[in-house]
């Protein structure tokens, strides 16, 4: 890891036109690769058409051709079974390489010396689901973290109200060095109620990191205002890395640099043509460690645009627009419901490969319905997903489940996932 660590810090420093062909070069061994293992490659001619010729990836191919991508020849014990967020609305259910776990670990200390975090602080990981294992020891201190890693403290989002804020305040306060991360969305939330109600911080975070949805100016200056610290962005997803990118520090716009060791971006108009820097359209990733499985030019359903400059071979993207969570339920308790915490319901792998989207309307004050396109639903699947819909609730809402044909849309004909009475 610390060989990888230290090409991320050459390529971020250095110089840009030898990185970026590093990147194209890594970009161009995996296509040659996934053509000689996988069906679909094979078929689309990955071994002799040029790179920006190849299709677009998008998630209904992914699942459609999920035997073709998995490429042959290399051994089982890589294949690590994963499912999406589902925070789309669409579940996903693909492989990820054993391998990755090297570059995965490289390039998230990579985001934590960019962005100041000691990488001995303890993070305070908001999660949209219940914890079942100790997160404490009996003094309240965080439990060491695997293979040398300092610890992770998990935190769901339901515990998180308006009664409760000052007492988990309080037990970070005790861990020493901490940094929170979550869905901005969450930590949104949860900066507006430290404000609205004047909950004192008795130990400040030495940094808010936000993923998975949009930040809001609003929401990030709650957020400096409420932890008294810096806040960044971190961009990825499920099925490439969680870490392919953060924001730039000491630019007044929020731009995003991919590490080109973890992924080649892209950014294409609606058939991969290829668009000019400053111009807004698809944000494209090949993920650059995912023999296995390997996803070229995915079509991650975000926009933004090229920038016109990069920071060495880390190209930069700017005007990223990724699923914006405004729509929130809030429960009598104070529980909050977003689409990126309630997508945790769906990301099972039993439920994945059933459900084909999703949406969630609150039909009461402590109410909801959940509607979903789904193919064959047996007793126990249901259950299953009955069960954790309960967990993302409170034990006395009322949880109603139906099964549709389409999901509705807005009248701008965008689908949308949540709903508040």
């Amino acid at each position: 890891m610390e060989t990888l660590l230290s090409l991320m810090r050459e390529s971020y420093e250095g110089d840009a036109d030898t990185w970026l062909r590093v990147n194209a070069g890594l970009r161009d061994g995996l296509v040659r690769a996934a053509a000689r293992r996988c069906p679909y490659y094979a078929e689309i001619g990955g071994g002799t058409q040029s790179f920006q010729n190849l299709p677009l990836l998008t998630k209904q191919i992914a699942r459609d051709r999920y035997e073709d991508l998995i490429a042959r020849g290399l051994p089982q014990e890589r294949r690590i079974q994963k499912t999406t967020s589902g925070s789309t609305g669409e579940p996903l259910i693909f492989l990820k390489d054993l391998w990755f776990g090297t570059a995965e670990r490289a390039a998230c200390v990579f985001l934590k010396l960019l962005h100041g975090i000691p990488l001995d602080a303890v993070q305070v990981l908001l999660t949209g689901f219940s914890v079942d294992e100790p997160q404490l020891d009996d003094l309240g201190r965080p439990l060491p973290g695997a293979n040398g890693q300092p610890p992770i403290v998990r935190v769901p989002v339901g515990s998180l109200a308006a009664q409760t804020t000052p007492e988990h305040l309080s037990t970070w306060a005790g861990f020493g060095p901490y940094w929170l991360y979550g869905t901005a969305s969450v930590l949104e939330q949860l900066a507006g109620e430290i404000c609205e109600l004047r909950v004192p911080v008795p130990r400040q975070p030495v940094a808010c990191v936000t993923t998975g949805d949009n930040s809001t100016s609003a929401g990030l200056d709650r957020m400096r205002q409420a932890f008294g610290c810096p806040v960044h962005s971190w961009y990825g997803s499920s099925e490439l890395s969680g870490y392919a990118a953060g924001t730039v520090p000491g630019t007044p716009e929020i731009s995003f640099a991919f590490n080109p060791w973890i992924s080649y971006v892209e950014v294409t108009d609606e058939v991969g043509r290829p668009l000019a820097p400053g111009e807004p359209g698809h944000l494209v990733l090949t993920d650059l460690h995912n023999h296995v499985m390997p996803f070229i030019r995915y079509d991650t359903g975000d926009r933004a645009a090229m920038a016109s400059w990069s920071i060495g071979g880390f190209p930069v993207v700017t005007g990223l627009q990724g699923r914006s969570q405004t729509e929130r339920i809030r429960l009598p308790s104070g529980r909050v419901l977003t689409p990126v915490s309630f997508a945790d319901v769906f990301q099972q792998e039993r439920i994945a490969a059933a459900v084909r989207g999703w949406q969630c309307a609150q039909t009461g004050p402590n109410s909801i319905e959940i509607h979903i396109v789904a193919g064959e639903l047996d007793v126990e699947t249901i259950n299953l997903l009955q069960q954790r819909a309960r967990s993302a609730t409170d034990p006395d809402t009322r949880i109603e489940l139906r099964t549709v044909d389409r999901l509705a849309t807005l009248p701008s004909g965008k689908r949308w996932l949540l709903r508040a009475q």
